[in-house]
Formats: structure tokens, C-alpha cells, sequence
């Protein structure tokens, strides 16, 4: 698959599901309003569609080796629409720079609603600290409220229940993240030289609301998730590393287009972050520093 599926460090286990890109969003009121749940479906699930096309193993120098993998993208009719390719730089120190890569075959594809990724760890690593923008969830058009500074909050806290679940909890330009349990082990992740970023204790389906019953559309559900009371955290941290996703904007919920520079209308996109072990007693700054 040329996906990481396990990070283990110091005999801990940092990884419950695997990293893989990601190009969706749970829909928001706007979105709905402007038909983007249909407009851009093609990248709903489009990450669990990519074949692997090549995998290479490269090493670079004593205790560095660089994997490379280039998938294929296929529409919902097994049409490419774009390539992918996922280069993973790994130190014997546990550090893993991860690069990111998309490419759409042509400029008529549909915008992305996220170019990023994402990953699950286990729900013990819930305490966050971040240096970007916040306190409070921010955007890409809405953001100039939310102060570069450094926060420490809990996973927990970031959920903002809005009364129709929807996308939520974002942080836009943020130079690192780390997320660590209670004694203080944790993952530290670093923007090569920016990153947006989501740690949550849902998952993007969590969020969704599709008009009708849900079955075929998601094996677990129960109900439609129209309320918050129907969302219910999950014993697991979902966390989006990303280079950015489409604004939450649009003037109206009826119909407005979020405002195009906010988009993801590019052919290719790419960008990098490096993720690294943390363990009780180290400084994170110097860790930072020393990662650039």
C-alpha cells in the first residue's frame, strides 16, 4: 500500500490507523448551499481508490533512507485524474520527513476541498501544544482574528459543536504541533516551513449529514448525524496535517462560491513536514530548531 502503518519508539506505539492523504471535508452549511458535496464527490474517497504505481527504496547516507511511492488516482469510473507521489525520509533518530505531492492530469479535474493527509493515534495522546494561529479554529478566509502565539489545549477542547455537525476545529499557519500523553511521550510535528492541522476525537463521517438513511453509507452508523447530541468522540486522536483546505466562506448558504483565491483550483500542489518522537523531559524548542 506504501502507507506507514506503525511508528513504534522506545517500545511505544504512536500510530492506530494509518498516514494517507487526504482531499475531503465534512461539508459546511456553505457547502451544502453551493452543491459542493456533489461538485468535488470525485475526491471523497478518492485516496482509497490510488493503485501504487511504483515503489522505490533509496538509501541516501549511514542512517538515512528515503522511500518513494507514486500512486495512480482514479475517478469513481476507474478514469486517472491525478498521480500522487508520497516520499518518506526516514533517520535513524525516528524522525520521518514526509513530502507530498499532487498532480491532476488535466486543469478541467475539479478543485480539492483538502490537500493533506491524515493519521490516528491512540486516544492517550491527547494533550496538544501548537505555535500558528489560534486559540479558537481558523481558516483560510477566516483567520485575522486568530493570533500567531503559542497555545496548549486539549484534544477534547477543539471540538466546536455546531448545532448541524460540519467541518471544525481548524488552525491554519502553524509552524508545529505536538501531541503527547499525560507522562509526556508524544509525536512532534514540524512545517517544512508551514502547516493547517486538525486533532480531533472524530472522524471526517462524524461530522457528515447526507439527507436519508445512512445504510450503505457508513456500516456503523445508527442514524442520520443531524444534531449534536448524534456525535459522540470516538477512543482515538484523528489528526490532519495539511498544506491547506478550501475556505469556509461564501457570502451566502444559498448558493455563493467560497471566493476563488480561497480555493484549491491549482493543477499541483505539494508541500512537506517532518514528524518526530518526542520523550518525557525534552525540550521541544531545541527539537524544533534542531529539525529545520
Amino acid at each position: 500500500s506504501g502507507l506507514l502503518t506503525s511508528f513504534i519508539y522506545g517500545g511505544r506505539e504512536f500510530v492506530s490507523g494509518s498516514l494517507r492523504a487526504d482531499f475531503w471535508r465534512a461539508p459546511t452549511d456553505n457547502d451544502y448551499g453551493n452543491n459542493m458535496p456533489r461538485r468535488l464527490h470525485v475526491w471523497k474517497e478518492a485516496e482509497k481508490r490510488a493503485g501504487v504505481r511504483n515503489l522505490r527504496i533509496q538509501p541516501v547516507e549511514m542512517g538515512v533512507v528515503r522511500v518513494i511511492v507514486d500512486y495512480d488516482i482514479p475517478d469513481e469510473e476507474g478514469e486517472k485524474i491525478a498521480g500522487q507521489t508520497m516520499i518518506y525520509t526516514v533517520y535513524s533518530t525516528g524522525d520521518i520527513v514526509v513530502s507530498n505531492s499532487l498532480n491532476k492530469v488535466t486543469a478541467t479535474i475539479p478543485e480539492i476541498p483538502r490537500m493533506g493527509m491524515q493519521m490516528q493515534l491512540p486516544a492517550e495522546y491527547r494533550n496538544l501544544k501548537w505555535f500558528g494561529r489560534g486559540p479558537h479554529e481558523n481558516y483560510n478566509d477566516r483567520k485575522t482574528s486568530a493570533e500567531v502565539g503559542l497555545y496548549e489545549s486539549s484534544v477534547a477542547a477543539k471540538y466546536v459543536p455546531y448545532i448541524r455537525p460540519q467541518e471544525n476545529g481548524y488552525k491554519t499557519d502553524t509552524r508545529w504541533l505536538l501531541l503527547a500523553d499525560d507522562e509526556g511521550y508524544g509525536l512532534l510535528v514540524t512545517g517544512r516551513p508551514l502547516i493547517s492541522f486538525a486533532a480531533l476525537h472524530f472522524l471526517h463521517d462524524d461530522f457528515e449529514s447526507p439527507a436519508g438513511r445512512l445504510s450503505g453509507y457508513r456500516q456503523d452508523a445508527k442514524s442520520v448525524n443531524m444534531h449534536t447530541v448524534d456525535v459522540v468522540p470516538r477512543d482515538l486522536v484523528k489528526l490532519n496535517i495539511d498544506l491547506d483546505q478550501m475556505g469556509v466562506g461564501g457570502d451566502n448558504s444559498w448558493g455563493a462560491m467560497t471566493h476563488r483565491q480561497y480555493r484549491l483550483t491549482e493543477q499541483k500542489y505539494s508541500y512537506s513536514f517532518r514528524i518526530r518522537p518526542v520523550r518525557p523531559g525534552d525540550d521541544v524548542i531545541t527539537l524544533v530548531r534542531e529539525g529545520r
